[in-house]
């Protein structure tokens, strides 16, 4: 959980809206704290401007107060210009000499991109960014699960659960036992009335 911040004031401006959108939760105020904690979290890590666009969309899209995980499923993607550049060439490449082009051995002088990056943009991939914070977001989820205690054990339960069980089994059998009475009363009496009240057509006598 962050602390104040310059979007302090703002970010709970965000989680009022949000409140005020969906009055009709059933958050305690523990799990209030909790939630916006996690708002507070996700405008820290990606952007106060996202989550505020995230936040409209889910107001189209959700009949429900939206989760912190839902509105990281909606935050809209990474303007062009705030995006990692792609890695320049190595500046001490001996094939290319920084130009990002070699010469390709022949008769022809002919040259072909170089595959070298400059040493800066090995060390740091241009996706760390995006998916780091994702799998931090994600272990910080299933640890609050964990400490959610499951519902107790309930004997009865069990036993109710094979009660019914047995009374689908002996509705099923019942069923296939009529239904082989029928079929067999069908092959002795042809002209007798099934349940349906529908008649065999007689057979013709030849």
């Amino acid at each position: 959980m962050s602390g104040p911040g310059p979007n302090a004031a703002a970010v709970r401006k965000l989680i009022d809206r949000l409140l005020d959108r969906w009055p009709n939760h059933k958050k305690t105020a523990a799990q209030l704290r909790d939630y916006a904690a996690d708002i507070r979290t996700l405008a820290d890590r990606f952007g106060l401007d996202r989550v505020k666009a995230a936040a409209e969309e889910a107001r189209i899209r959700k009949s429900f107060l939206p989760e912190p995980a839902e509105l990281f499923e909606l935050l809209p993607p990474i303007a062009e210009h705030a995006k990692p550049k792609p890695p320049g060439p190595d500046p001490n490449c001996r094939d290319c000499g920084g130009s990002g082009w070699k010469a390709v051995p022949g008769p022809d002088h002919r040259v072909t991109r170089c595959h070298c990056k400059a040493p800066a943009a090995i060390a740091k991939s241009a996706f760390a960014p995006d998916i780091e914070p994702f799998h931090t977001l994600l272990k910080e989820a299933v640890d609050r699960i964990k400490t959610v205690d499951p519902l107790p054990y309930d004997p009865k339960r069990r036993a109710e659960l094979k009660e019914r069980i047995a009374r689908d089994e002996a509705d099923k059998e019942a069923r296939r036992q009529r239904t082989k009475q029928e079929a067999a009363i069908r092959e002795i009496l042809p002209s007798l009335p099934t349940e349906t009240g529908d008649e065999a057509e007689p057979e013709t006598i030849q």
